[in-house]
């Protein structure tokens, strides 16, 4: 027993920095942490369904992702809403794996240089609000997508 009200994202944690002394691709593990971290707190993005009426979407072409709604956004809920961003249904399938509990289908996942860049840039905005503030990590993870990875990982922040 650690003590910790967390105990599965304690493990998380664990299991994250082991795989950083490894050869893992260090964008991987962060976001499988993150997402993790998202799940375990409450705090996962609607990313098969609309964030507001829960309508599922299919997921092709561009969608609408709400920062502050917490996810995905149908064309009907969209009105209204702040912080809404385009994202690629590409985008949304590879955020599904990494926030799949159950699966190590992130390990092997395939994201070319602009998937990672657009993840990283979301996934950095959506901390960011649910934070209300810019993490001191933030600059450093955004390098983590590649080249572009302080432009996308600096939107969205104080």
């Amino acid at each position: 027993d650690t003590g910790d009200p967390h105990p599965e994202l304690y493990v998380a944690a664990e299991g994250a920095l082991a795989d950083v002394a490894g050869e893992a691709d260090v964008l991987h593990i962060v976001l499988r942490f993150e997402m993790t971290a998202l799940r375990v707190l409450g705090h996962l993005p609607a990313l098969r369904g609309c964030a507001a009426c829960g309508r599922n979407l299919e997921l092709k072409g561009r969608l609408l992702f709400g920062q502050l709604a917490g996810g995905l956004l149908c064309p009907s809920c969209r009105p209204g809403q702040r912080q809404v961003v385009s994202v690629t249904a590409q985008a949304m399938k590879a955020l599904q794996q990494f926030a799949a509990a159950e699966s190590d289908l992130w390990r092997t996942a395939e994201l070319d240089a602009s998937t990672r860049g657009e993840i990283r840039g979301l996934m950095g905005q959506y901390i960011c609000n649910l934070l209300s503030h810019r993490p001191r990590m933030h600059d450093y993870l955004g390098l983590l997508s590649g080249p572009r990875g302080s432009e996308w990982g600096g939107q969205g922040c104080p």
